[in-house]
């Protein structure tokens, strides 16, 4: 009986600590989310693990600020594809500078 609610005790506790584990690591991307979900919490003392839990929270606060200042978003993109203006007309450098043929004849024909 005593060995069944050890048992028990301890799931309990493998549980609660990925879920905290869980909460730090949700700010990652879904690759670098996967290596922290296969670290093992269980076995640990608690003094083991509130080391490790500190430990991976100045990692992943560092990765975070890493990639910010690289200029990565962590995220879904938006509905329209991040750009609010699309589907419009081309303005007129823009089809001049489409229409530009470096070293081909300014005749109406095709340049291929």
């Amino acid at each position: 009986m005593s060995e069944r609610l050890d048992r028990m005790d301890s799931e309990r506790t493998t549980s609660s600590r990925k879920q905290q584990l869980s909460g730090i690591i949700a700010k990652l991307p879904e690759n670098l989310k996967k290596a922290y979900e296969r670290t093992p919490v269980d076995g640990l003392t608690d003094e083991q693990f509130n080391t490790l839990i500190g430990e991976v929270t100045t990692e992943v606060d560092g990765i975070v600020q890493a990639t910010q200042q690289k200029g990565a978003i962590f995220g879904r993109p938006s509905a329209t594809g991040g750009s609010g203006s699309q589907g419009g007309e081309l303005t007129k450098e823009q089809k001049d500078a489409i229409a530009h043929r470096d070293n081909k004849p300014a005749s109406g024909g095709q340049p291929f």
